[in-house]
């Protein structure tokens, strides 16, 4: 911790510790530091020199001195005393007045030269930082970045990560750095950071190697008085799940015409669309100038219902909810949905001040809000549904939350085509008070759940979700959309919900340090998610590809590269075991295989399956067929394609999974219609090479992360 004198004072926002003062808290943290001291004269410079032993660096040093190379306030390589004198003249005379310690350090010599650092993100808050050192850290770039605090494997990631990394192994001559004991740095690094909010900035730079260990020649800490925002949204006193999913329902500003002014969903339509779909709970509509609706008793206010409400749907206008939730508190609601609009998305100072309102009353009411601005819940077990238009409910184990309700829809609508079927959807808008992380610690236990989908722009206290997200996901796979990551995604992101969308470096880091599986749109999310649903797992990418065509096959090659799949040679045995049935004319054996008389012919594809499935170098099989061919005449080619798959994994149910790839750019219409009813045959199938390839990357990716974490 911070020492009373190290301290910034209440008068001054920001103070940098002194080259000395910095490595002091550093080797409180374990951090090797050079050997140095403070000098006062000419005469204790000599004696520091004679003490540390030569040769020796003077360095001017101060909170006015932080750039000391480009003030030329640092002498390097001094061997005598006659050079200690004369150095120490030249750094007195530079002070011109200014307050400045003169430095006696130990000389570290080496051209291996990193940068450590620690920085404050103003949403996941500490993050440390590694890159090339020296004074071109800034222009040369490359650096990587964690999340504190460090696991030893977060660190040793890092090393392999940063541009130039070869220069921490053999080079020039040189041994190998000591990777732990820079994995050790990384680590103290990071809980400086954790244990002193005041600390905003560390900067080692450069860290150098004495006999292959790191230590830090100079070092630079930051401190202020800033009041964190990392962690400023205030946690709700309950978990979410109180009266989740509900069996009462009460339902504010259900009309008896259904007409009105806000846009979205009414309260007439959605009181109906729960009537419609079976819910078994209570429904409440309320209207204080309606009896009745639909046949249905109205209350005049959420008091008057007879039952505490597990929850209250608010679908009137902005100005009105303030109302209705000091009426929620009254009742006592355990949850409220609020699914009117016109808040702080707006970006008007009126919906911000409503927005802060109705904040404040439910804090003070400890009310659990979900909203505003959102499409709420939808509960295929509860039969509660959040869109019309759905013939059924789909019931599986993957959750979705979500920001946008929009995209709450689109991936409802999407999910039969992939067979994914959900337990809970929770559209969550400008979380106002349940925000992403609240439903993941729910979702976390929720038996109904096995994975876990999140479309997210924003995140209020981002080190929580950090923290939910890195513990859930080696249970449940976490896959991200996240939005707002460039300039015009971050503007969009602000008047939809009003989310800070954050850093995209940060963010980077936060999907290699979870594990979340992170896709760049809806389509991913499903195509990840059905690899999920219908593969076992895999730790590596190695895959043989079949296809038709020699200008096809290199194509498959390039597709598989440039999408991580490896493609290995296949061994002797297997080539033998192929040549057997299968003639070289026009045709090619290589990984990746041209093999068109064997789509055409049943028995070989069976055989050739065979085949390949024994190969250990072999994980994943993957057919890339144009989908004109299957969807041709002869013989009904595609019904007999369907039976070859299914026949062979039934008959060989511990195999290797095979994907099929229909592609074809003109004729969507057959791709379309080759992946459907592929999939309804129960074979897993996509619409391109390159997005099996992505979908099967991410899958194995994630496995890949299970099987490296720490014990």
């Amino acid at each position: 911790m911070l020492s009373s004198d190290m301290q910034p004072n209440d008068t001054k926002t920001i103070k940098t510790l002194s080259e000395h003062e910095s490595k002091q808290l550093l080797h409180k943290y374990g951090i090797p530091v050079t050997r140095e001291k403070v000098v006062m004269s000419e005469s204790d410079a000599v004696a520091a020199a004679d003490e540390i032993g030569y040769p020796v660096v003077l360095k001017g040093s101060g909170e006015e001195f932080a750039h000391k190379t480009e003030m030329n306030l640092v002498v390097l390589d001094l061997r005598g005393e006659k050079d200690v004198r004369a150095a120490y003249q030249d750094l007195a005379a530079s002070s011109e007045g200014r307050a400045m310690q003169i430095l006696v350090q130990q000389m570290i010599k080496g051209d291996r030269e990193i940068v450590v650092g620690m920085t404050r993100d103003s949403q996941f808050g500490p993050c440390v930082m590694l890159g090339l050192g020296g004074i071109f850290t800034e222009a040369i770039g490359g650096a990587v970045f964690r999340i504190a605090p460090l696991s030893q494997r977060d660190a040793m990631n890092m090393m392999d990560e940063i541009r130039g990394s070869k220069i921490l192994d053999s080079f020039r001559g040189k041994p190998p750095i000591d990777r732990e004991a820079l994995a050790d740095i990384l680590v103290a690094v990071g809980q400086i950071g954790m244990d002193n909010d005041k600390v905003s900035e560390v900067d080692i730079n450069p860290l150098k190697f004495l006999d292959r260990k790191p230590v830090a020649v100079d070092a630079l800490i930051v401190l202020d008085n800033v009041k964190r925002k990392e962690n400023n949204r205030i946690i709700p006193k309950k978990r979410f799940g109180e009266g989740f999913p509900p069996k009462s329902i009460g339902i504010v500003g259900v009309s008896r015409e259904g007409a009105t002014t806000v846009p979205g969903y009414t309260g007439t339509r959605i009181f109906r669309l729960l009537k419609n779909a079976g819910f078994q709970g209570n429904i409440y509509p309320v209207n204080p100038k309606a009896e009745e609706i639909d046949g249905m008793k109205v209350y005049p206010d959420v008091a008057s219902v007879p039952e505490t409400l597990d929850l209250v749907i608010i679908t009137v206008s902005a100005p009105v909810v303030p109302q209705v939730l000091e009426n929620c508190v009254t009742a006592r609601a355990r949850n409220v949905h609020i699914c009117s609009s016109g808040f702080a998305e707006t970006g008007e100072a009126e919906g911000r001040r409503l927005e802060n309102k109705i904040r404040d009353i439910a804090l003070k009411g400890n009310l659990q809000v979900v909203g505003p601005n959102c499409m709420g819940f939808h509960v295929p077990s509860a039969k509660i549904k959040m869109f019309d238009g759905m013939d059924d409910f789909q019931q599986g184990p993957v959750a979705f939350i979500s920001q946008s309700g929009g995209h709450a829809q689109t991936y409802l609508f999407q999910a039969p085509e992939f067979g994914i079927g959900f337990s809970k959807i929770i559209s969550y808008g400008n979380a106002l008070i349940l925000d992403a992380d609240d439903f993941l610690e729910y979702l976390a236990t929720d038996l109904e759940t096995r994975f876990i989908c999140v479309y997210l722009e924003g995140v209020k206290n981002a080190r929580r979700f950090f923290e939910q997200v890195k513990k859930i996901c080696p249970e449940k796979p976490v896959i991200i959309l996240k939005g707002g990551l460039t300039d015009s995604g971050a503007r969009a992101a602000a008047s939809h919900t009003g989310a800070m969308a954050g850093d995209k470096k940060i963010w980077d880091t936060f999907f290699k340090q979870t594990g979340a599986i992170r896709v760049y749109s809806l389509d991913e999310m499903a195509e990840t998610t059905y690899c999920f649903l219908k593969l076992k797992p895999i730790s590596r990418m190695q895959a043989a590809v079949l296809g038709v065509g020699g200008g096809a096959t290199v194509s498959n090659g390039d597709i598989c590269a440039r999408e991580g799949i490896i493609l290995p040679a296949l061994s002797l045995q297997t080539k033998r075991g192929l040549s057997e049935f299968i003639p070289l004319v026009n045709q090619g054996i290589a990984n990746p295989l041209d093999v068109p008389a064997v789509i055409f012919n049943y028995k070989a594809l069976s055989k050739t399956l065979e085949v390949l499935n024994a190969d250990p170098e072999i994980d994943i099989i993957i057919l890339n067929i144009p989908s004109r061919i299957l969807s041709g005449d002869p013989g009904d080619l595609l019904t007999g394609f369907k039976k070859v798959l299914n026949t062979f994994t039934a008959e060989h149910p511990d195999a290797k999974p095979i994907a099929v790839a229909l592609s074809e750019s003109v004729y969507l219409s057959m791709t379309e219609t080759g992946v459907h009813e592929l999939r309804k045959a129960g074979i897993i199938a996509f619409s391109s090479l390159s997005t099996t390839c992505r979908a099967i990357r991410r899958f194995v990716d994630y496995h890949k992360f299970l099987d490296s974490r720490e014990p």
